[in-house]
């Protein structure tokens, strides 16, 4: 076996071990406590135990409700999970979704950093390559282990967004090398596109679109004109200036403190940055550079493949429901992504990219001050990386909130773009090899530490924010019928999984209308439930000083209910483990406590 032949199967078994440890240890050991991860789970069941003639598998529902906050790529992984199983989709169903999702997305950047960074010949076979490095800051980033670790959809976008990049590079690196169309290539990043597409919508487009083709021009922009003019410096700056005083003057009145005056000055650059960069693409020579690259590899196709699926699926949705309900998704989601210039939205994105691929997010860092200290001569693939990374972030910074979770598709970029400085670093400079061993000290570290918290630690520590154990208790030993179970002013997905049936939310505080998919219900009718002897166990805020929050205890007097706890052991946290839900029975004041 060659050398090469021998560190490929040296790094992939270790990527192996690494992945079987982080992301399936403990994979059901701790119960679905993160809302989004339990709408996920929820909905997959209620798709699943549906009997609508094959239209459960094109409208997810919420309790008979259409939920279309998202396109049901993560629904269908559970329900053919399930189908292989023989079983109705369940926690372990979901879980496993989004870790074989995430295992597949670190060998996926492995072999595609192989291609991308293009290391020496003359590698030392003794080291680890740099498309190991890329994959193992992957496969042991904090945020990126996240989203393999809870049931959120964005662990889908990673091997989408990876194949799609990787795919459109070998298309590029054709038209460079080849000067034709390399199909395969084009069709399979039609393909990553139409399932990120179907996995979170048009965002889900965006990070391929970004990396391939932003790849593209920041290369062309950086080729030295045909004829150099004054306006090759005096365009962008002029340019850029200009968007930066229009965006500070359009977000002026929402600058509150400090960060937000430092946000809006990020904004402002970012701005300022994607100005100048389409000021240096107007020189003709940069535009038929581009022109060429683009003609190759398909933009149109890509978008319409990535695009098309939303539609399809938009319009059978429709034919089988109301079509409003539909067009009103479709709003409620665009207003709810579509942030512009948020203040605060690139101080939340700088914060996560700082440490949401580990050791690979702080390589990241110091490979961009490497380029622009030392200026080392970029390769398609890492002009490519710069864009997936650079490019992405001020996307996401320009047009979103800035919540940290939307970056999941640029982790595998940051990954890449700090391998390619580490492995440089480890061959040319002379505490290289502390360097390697530093490295590989922090990534086990870093898998084992992930590996122990999502697999013990989260159980062992916060057992009591899922309220799996509560349900349990309440149903099984204290044999509660669920179908008596109310909760004060708020819905828990979980808690309608665990419970196996809506739980619903009484209005005492909140306003009915801000309850989605469950119909809240108002003291009145619980009362009038429990006068005609039904049983009532409710889930009331406990408050430190009594057992339950004062306003509520007023509310539940006012309306002639007492009430008396529910002797459990276990417990549920919300509110970030601020508030504990405690069961309660109600009667009428004055009365017995009915059948229990």
């Amino acid at each position: 076996m060659t050398d090469a032949r021998a560190r490929l199967w040296r790094e992939l078994s270790r990527l192996a071990a690494l992945c079987l440890g982080v992301y399936f240890l403990g994979l059901t050991t701790h119960g679905l406590t993160n809302w989004q991860e339990a709408q996920r789970a929820l909905v997959a069941r209620e798709m699943a135990t549906a009997n609508d003639g094959g239209a459960e598998w094109i409208v997810p529902t919420v309790h008979g409700i259409p939920y279309l906050a998202k396109p049901p790529m993560i629904y269908w992984a559970q329900l053919t999970l399930a189908k292989l199983t023989g079983n109705v989709p369940s926690l372990v169903h979901l879980r496993l979704t989004v870790a074989l999702a995430a295992t597949l997305a670190v060998f996926l950047t492995y072999f595609a950093a192989r291609r991308m960074l293009n290391p020496p010949d003359d590698d030392d076979p003794a080291q680890a390559s740099p498309a190991w490095w890329a994959a193992a800051f992957l496969g042991t980033g904090i945020l990126a282990v996240r989203s393999g670790r809870i049931g959120e959809l964005d662990a889908l976008l990673l091997p989408l967004t990876v194949g799609g990049v990787w795919a459109l590079y070998e298309a590029w690196r054709t038209h460079r090398e080849r000067k034709r169309t390399n199909w395969l290539a084009v069709v399979l990043a039609c393909l990553c596109a139409a399932g990120a597409g179907l996995s979170k919508g048009p965002p889900g487009v965006l990070p391929i679109f970004l990396a391939a083709y932003g790849g593209m021009v920041l290369r062309a922009a950086w080729t030295p004109p045909l004829v150099a003019g004054p306006g090759e410096r005096w365009m962008p700056i002029g340019l850029a200036s200009l968007a930066a005083v229009v965006i500070v003057a359009a977000r002026w009145s929402a600058v509150h403190s400090t960060r937000d005056a430092f946000g809006l000055a990020i904004l402002a650059t970012t701005g300022g940055a994607v100005a100048a960069l389409l000021a240096r693409m107007l020189e003709t020579r940069r535009v038929g550079m581009t022109w060429a690259a683009l003609t190759r590899t398909h933009p149109v196709g890509l978008l319409l493949a990535g695009l098309a699926p939303i539609v399809i699926w938009s319009r059978l949705v429709a034919s089988h429901t109301d079509p409003e309900l539909v067009r009103a998704a479709a709003s409620t989601e665009a207003t709810e992504n579509l942030n512009l210039l948020v203040p605060e939205s690139p101080i939340n994105n700088l914060e996560a990219m700082s440490y949401g691929v580990g050791l690979g997010s702080i390589a990241a860092i110091a490979a961009l001050v490497w380029i622009v200290h030392k200026r080392p001569a970029l390769t398609l693939g890492v002009w490519m990386i710069l864009a997936w990374v650079g490019l992405g972030f001020a996307a996401f910074s320009l047009l979103g909130k800035g919540v940290p979770r939307y970056l999941t598709p640029l982790w595998p970029g940051v990954a890449m773009l700090g391998a390619w400085w580490f492995a440089a670093a480890i061959r040319n400079l002379a505490i290289g090899p502390t360097l390697a061993r530093v490295g590989m000290i922090a990534v086990a570290i870093l898998a084992t530490g992930q590996a122990l918290w999502y697999g013990i630690g989260r159980e062992l520590l916060f057992r009591d924010r899922s309220p799996e154990a509560l349900c349990r208790d309440l149903l099984e030993r204290e044999q509660i019928d669920p179908s008596s179970l109310v909760v004060v002013d708020l819905w828990h997905p979980a808690l309608d999984y665990y419970a196996g049936q809506p739980v619903e939310p009484v209005a005492v505080e909140h306003d009915t209308r801000e309850f989605a998919f469950v119909r809240a219900i108002r003291l009145a009718d619980v009362r009038e439930r429990v006068v005609q002897g039904e049983q009532v166990v409710m889930l009331v805020p406990a408050d430190p000083q009594g057992p339950v929050a004062p306003q509520t205890a007023q509310a539940l007097a006012a309306a002639g209910l007492r009430i008396e706890r529910v002797p459990v052991e276990s417990a549920f946290l919300v509110e970030n483990g601020r508030v504990e839900l405690t069961p309660m029975r109600l009667a009428p004041i004055g009365g017995d406590w009915g059948n229990p």
